[in-house]
């Protein structure tokens, strides 16, 4: 009788090993790599992989696919294989016992920088939207009234060495800049005289 109570438990121990998923091995590395002299992130002609230095800075370089830290050169991290694409490295998250003072860039995808105007080529060529109305301040949007008029939203801005606020105000009327005939049309720059 105590022989087959150990079988039992065996044959469940061996059915639980069976279906255990494994943790994958990961790999410390370090984000980015010197592509003809110059540091670079961004494999080429390959979206969302990055380069990726094994072991350190002279460690072997390898391609792997983030989508979980920001893209910072030098940024250690931990890597290994995909388990649903075995022949891939992934990113798997940062490695934050490597040391505690590494700047603190916190992940934002690469497309974030278009949502924000933080400076850079493509900053701001693609501003949120939230909920129905875009955010923005000092955004001019026809005025409510029907007249053609522009109301400037309220907003801060830098004029002389100090930050101003702008209550938000509507323009002078602009019937004498709109074009006549058909198919015509007029750009019109609008701006606080500080």
């Amino acid at each position: 009788m105590a022989g087959e109570g150990r079988k039992r438990l065996e044959r469940a121990y061996k059915e639980s090993l069976a279906k255990k998923q494994d943790k994958p091995r990961l790999f410390k590395g370090l984000m980015g790599a010197y592509v003809a002299g110059v540091k670079t992130i961004q494999v080429a002609n390959r979206p969302d992989f990055v380069w990726v230095r094994l072991r350190g800075a002279t460690g072997e370089v390898i391609q792997a696919f983030n989508d979980n830290v920001g893209e910072h050169f030098d940024l250690p991290i931990f890597v290994a294989r995909d388990p649903q694409n075995p022949h891939v490295w992934k990113v798997m998250g940062r490695d934050i016992g490597q040391y505690g003072d590494w700047g603190g860039a916190s992940y934002l995808p690469p497309h974030g920088r278009t949502h924000t105007f933080v400076g850079g080529d493509d900053s701001g060529s693609d501003v949120v939207f939230v909920a129905k109305r875009q955010y923005m301040e000092l955004l001019p949007r026809p005025n409510a009234t029907g007249s053609v008029t522009v109301y400037i939203e309220p907003g801060y801005y830098f004029w002389d060495g100090f930050y101003r606020y702008w209550p938000g105000s509507g323009t002078s009327d602009l019937l004498g800049y709109r074009p006549t005939g058909a198919n015509l049309q007029s750009f019109l720059t609008v701006y606080i005289d500080g």
